[in-house]
């Protein structure tokens, strides 16, 4: 009767939105660049590592950190035959828009933007090198994350998302991760409570393991969460 996901970034008015928020949130606008926001080795490796994405340095320099830490990784997703229009997202979405079902969105398509940007800077500096590192040390981190996706090992997903030194300040997990599930269970438990039919809600791997998971926030609502 309804499918709700986390936001909404397929669409042409979300993706103007979003483009919109990356150049007011994410692009120097006091006459500095990321070579003057960074220590110099730092920027060395960032160098290097786009060097290996095919990315040019000058095209991250007028980018603040936390959007340059976003850029490597989603030029290594895509690399790795991940976008955003990459099933099941758009299996999910086409099905919807097929059949006529309700489609809604956990949150708004600029807000994880809205709350990495506003994280202090020694976050976005940590989450610039924890990026870097990762692309030094395990480039093939995607492929790990679908293969135990496929697979259904949740241990191993807890792992890779949630283990030791994946997230790489608590401020940034409390922010991307706590404060996100936190917000949406309360939007599940309203949904459970006043719709009458199907729910079907999907959202990224990493919120459903761990010991922050949006499961565990469901549960201690009061709702019965079973893997099938």
């Amino acid at each position: 009767d309804r499918i709700v996901l986390e936001a909404d970034n397929t669409s042409a008015d979300a993706q103007a939105e979003m483009q919109a928020a990356v150049v007011e949130l994410g692009v120097f606008r006091d006459g500095r660049d990321l070579a003057d926001a960074v220590e110099p080795e730092l920027f060395d490796r960032v160098e290097t590592a786009a060097g290996r994405l095919g990315l040019p340095v000058s095209a991250l320099q007028p980018l603040e950190p936390w959007l340059v830490s976003v850029q490597l990784q989603a030029v290594n997703l895509q690399r790795g035959g991940w976008t955003a229009a990459t099933p099941p997202a758009m299996v999910i979405i086409d099905t919807a828009r097929r059949d006529g079902v309700q489609l809604d969105y956990l949150e708004g398509g600029t807000d994880v933007l809205t709350r990495m940007a506003a994280l202090p800077d020694a976050v976005h500096v940590a989450m610039l090198e924890q990026s870097v590192e990762t692309l030094e040390i395990r480039p093939e981190e995607p492929a790990e994350i679908l293969d135990a996706w496929l697979r259904g090992d949740t241990r191993q997903l807890a792992q890779i998302y949630h283990g030791p030194g994946a997230w790489a300040d608590e401020r940034l997990r409390q922010a991307m991760l706590i404060d996100r599930n936190a917000a949406w269970s309360e939007a599940i438990d309203g949904m459970m409570s006043t719709h009458t039919g199907t729910v079907f809600v999907a959202v990224g791997a990493g919120h459903l393991v761990g010991a922050d998971s949006l499961v565990r926030d469901l549960r201690a609502r009061g709702h019965a969460v079973m893997r099938r």
